[in-house]
C-alpha cells in the first residue's frame, strides 16, 4: 500500500468511507497526497485499513482514547458494508 501514513489517517479514511457508501459512487476514491494530486484509495485497501482499525479498536485505546462496544460494532458494520459492496461489484 503506497502512502499508508495518509490512508490510515481517520480523517481520509471517513472521507473514503463516504465515497464508496454513502455517495455510491464507482469511481476510486482519490485524495491529495505528498507526491501525487490524485492519490487513489481502491475499495481493497480501504477494508484492510478499516479492518486494522477495528483490531486497534478492541486491543488498545487509540490516542488516548478507550472506545466503547457501540463505537466498535458501528466500526465492524461498516466493514461488512464494505465487504459486500465489494462483492456486488465483483472485484
Amino acid at each position: 500500500m503506497k502512502n499508508k501514513a495518509a490512508k490510515t489517517n481517520h480523517l481520509i479514511r471517513k472521507q473514503a468511507i463516504r465515497h464508496y457508501l454513502h455517495e455510491k459512487r464507482a469511481d476510486t476514491f482519490t485524495f491529495m497526497g505528498l507526491w501525487n494530486d490524485e492519490e487513489p484509495y481502491p475499495l481493497v485497501e480501504l477494508m484492510a485499513v478499516q479492518q486494522v482499525y477495528i483490531e486497534q479498536m478492541k486491543s488498545e485505546p487509540i490516542e488516548g482514547q478507550v472506545f466503547t462496544e457501540s463505537q466498535i460494532r458501528s466500526e465492524e458494520l461498516t466493514l461488512q458494508r464494505l465487504r459486500a459492496l465489494q462483492k456486488q461489484r465483483g472485484e
